[in-house]
């Protein structure tokens, strides 16, 4: 099986690590901001029309990959642990309860979620790209240990200073 539908719950889990960013945030507070077609998104705590509109975003993305790759396919008949067709995402509930939401968790879910969804050709302009994108940046950027202490660029290196390479000849200039 090379895709599959994801069930509601993945995706939930998805918008629900999104909206708890801000507590995990710990330098500035910030949420996740994500760029598509030129407009600005952002996933606030306890925007739960913006939740919903993201989840139903999402799962259409994935179904829409698994129709691509499985053509003669009916609804019911898509490949994953989904028996939720239609696939109607509906009201986004944000989970109360502790959420498994170590660097790792996070990242598992964001990327098997792109595997499973990225089997048509507008997958790489699509809106769930972008906050896939944009959410497992701003992840690493918040669980890293010493992300935000590193320095901006390359470290200093630690290697050896280097000569200058020699001019090769012919291209030497002679002051003419």
């Amino acid at each position: 099986m090379s895709a599959y539908v994801c069930d509601r719950e993945h995706i939930a889990y998805l918008i629900d690590v999104g909206l708890r960013y801000l507590r995990y945030s710990q330098v500035h507070w910030d949420w996740v901001t994500w760029y598509h077609r030129s407009r600005r998104h952002e996933l606030r705590c306890a925007d739960g029309v913006e939740a919903s509109r993201v989840g139903a975003m999402l799962w259409r993305e994935n179904v829409t990959s698994v129709r691509a790759r499985y053509p003669g396919e009916s609804d019911a008949s898509l490949p994953g642990p989904s028996d939720s067709a239609p696939f109607e995402y509906g009201e986004h509930m944000e989970w109360a309860g502790p959420l498994p939401m170590s660097l790792a968790d996070i990242l598992k879910a964001i990327h098997c979620y792109e595997y499973q969804s990225c089997e048509h050709r507008g997958w790489e302009a699509s809106e769930a790209h972008a906050y896939c994108r944009a959410l497992e940046a701003a992840y690493i950027r918040a669980l890293t240990p010493g992300y935000e202490l590193a320095a901006w660029g390359a470290p200093e290196a630690c290697y050896p200073p280097r000569e200058p390479a020699p001019m090769p000849a012919g291209l030497a200039d002679t002051g003419d």
